[in-house]
């Protein structure tokens, strides 16, 4: 009993001390400009191996979809179109979200399009557990269409909404 505890108490510290690891390298690789997750629509998640074997992770833009999202950023931020109309007009253009090994690829539809427009990644900006960091990936658009697009969509909504639902039959 007292060298089963006494290995369970190694083995618990051992899995502390490696998330206490594994967070305190993401949060270095968020301070020096990099993305500690998937990259969003848009931009691809690659593998690089240089001459002395060691392995770099970084993000490029996706050259199949960047362009559509650069577009959806531009357009959106005219005024001109509304989300449903311009989710379907890049439907039609063809490409489709990344698939994975749960989710198959689907069009891009009004849900990918108001995420891809609350993401401050689009401008540089890597959001990590509530703190901005400047990122070293390219930015799809400029910080002022970004804004444009963060007013409309403000001037969009339709007032606070809450989630409490109240049971009058409680008491």
């Amino acid at each position: 009993m007292l060298l089963h505890g006494i290995r369970s108490s190694v083995a618990e510290f051992y899995s502390q001390n490696l998330a206490n690891e594994v967070k305190k390298g993401l949060n270095e690789k968020v301070k020096s400009g990099g993305t500690p997750s998937r990259a969003p629509l848009g931009y691809l998640n690659i593998r690089r191996v240089d001459d002395k074997g060691r392995e770099e992770r970084t993000v490029i833009l996706d050259e199949e979809r960047a362009p559509l999202i650069k577009l959806a950023f531009e357009e959106y931020s005219t005024g001109n179109w509304t989300v449903q109309d311009l989710a379907e007009h890049l439907a039609a253009c063809g490409p489709t979200t990344r698939a994975t090994p749960r989710i198959p690829s689907q069009s891009i539809n009004k849900k990918s399009l108001n995420k891809a427009w609350i993401n401050p990644y689009y401008k540089g900006i890597v959001p990590y557990q509530g703190v901005e960091y400047d990122g070293t990936h390219p930015a799809l658009v400029d910080a002022d269409t970004w804004q444009q697009v963060q007013d409309i969509l403000e001037t969009h909504t339709n007032g606070k909404r809450t989630r409490e639902h109240p049971q009058l039959l409680r008491r």
